[in-house]
C-alpha cells in the first residue's frame, strides 16, 4: 500500500467518523457536554435560590415542588441536547440530587443571615454550619418526603429518557 492509498483510506475513515458523531443523538460534542453541565449548574442554583426564597416568604415547604424541579431539569437539558438518552437521564439526577440539596443550603444560609444580621448573604454561604444544618435537615425530613423525592427522581429520569 502506497503512502498516497494510506492518505485516502485516512480520509474516508475521518469522513466516516464524522458522519456518524453529526447524525448520531448519543454522541455529545465537548461545546454540548459544555453547555449541559453549564445550564445543570445554573438551574440547581436558580432553583435553589427559588425554592428557598419560596420557603423563606410563605413558610410552607412543599416536597412536591422540589420534586418537580427535576422534571424541569429534565427538559432543560433534552432542550439543550436536542434529544434524550441515558446520559441526560444520569445528568438529570445529578442536578436534581444537587438542586435538593442546594434549596435547603440556601434557605439555611438566608435563615442565619436574617438571625444573625451580620455581613452579607455570601458569608454564610460558605460557612460549613450552613452545610451540614442543611444535609442534617434533609436527612431528618422523613420517610414521606424521601418517598416523594424518589418519586420525582424517577419520574425526572424518565422524562429525560425518552424523546
Amino acid at each position: 500500500m502506497s503512502w498516497k492509498e494510506d492518505l485516502d483510506e485516512r480520509k474516508q475513515k475521518e469522513e466516516a467518523r464524522r458522519y456518524f458523531r453529526e447524525n448520531n443523538s448519543e454522541f455529545f460534542s465537548a461545546e454540548t457536554w459544555l453547555k449541559l453541565i453549564l445550564a445543570g449548574v445554573v438551574l440547581t442554583l436558580g432553583f435553589g435560590v427559588l425554592y428557598s426564597l419560596f420557603v423563606r416568604v410563605t413558610h410552607v415547604t412543599f416536597s412536591y415542588i422540589l420534586a418537580l424541579m427535576g422534571v424541569a431539569i429534565a427538559k432543560v437539558l433534552k432542550k439543550i441536547a436536542k434529544t434524550g438518552n441515558m446520559k441526560i437521564a444520569i445528568l438529570t439526577i445529578i442536578f436534581y440530587a444537587a438542586s435538593i440539596f442546594m434549596s435547603h443550603v440556601f434557605y439555611y444560609a438566608l435563615e442565619y443571615f436574617t438571625l444573625i444580621d451580620y455581613g452579607t448573604i455570601f458569608d454564610y454561604l460558605f460557612e460549613p454550619i450552613v452545610w451540614r444544618t442543611a444535609l442534617s435537615a434533609l436527612s431528618d425530613s422523613g420517610m414521606m418526603t424521601g418517598i416523594i423525592y424518589l418519586i420525582g427522581g424517577f419520574y425526572a429520569y424518565q422524562s429525560a429518557l425518552y424523546d
